[in-house]
């Protein structure tokens, strides 16, 4: 398969420090086993951080923690992030 076919996880951290996947809110706990859940599915997927200005660094952090902690070969920042 074309690796660029491949469709991204798409996680948002909203700046009130909310996350955000498949259109609904996710505890910080549960964001590991919700992107594990989506390699399962389809392991050459990326994930892709989106944050809205405002979000703090340690939210950040812990969602790019997770998902290197959930497989994810490659974790992307999301482009568009309004500064």
């Amino acid at each position: 398969s074309d690796p660029s076919d491949a469709q991204s996880i798409l996680v948002s951290i909203r700046a009130d420090d909310q996350i955000w996947m498949e259109n609904r809110r996710v505890d910080a706990r549960a964001v590991r086993a919700n992107i594990q859940r989506l390699l399962a599915a389809d392991p050459e997927q990326a994930v892709s951080i989106k944050v809205d200005k405002g979000a703090t660094a340690n939210t950040v952090i812990n969602v790019a923690d997770a998902a290197r902690e959930a497989g994810a070969g490659t974790v992307n920042w999301a482009s568009g992030v309004r500064r």
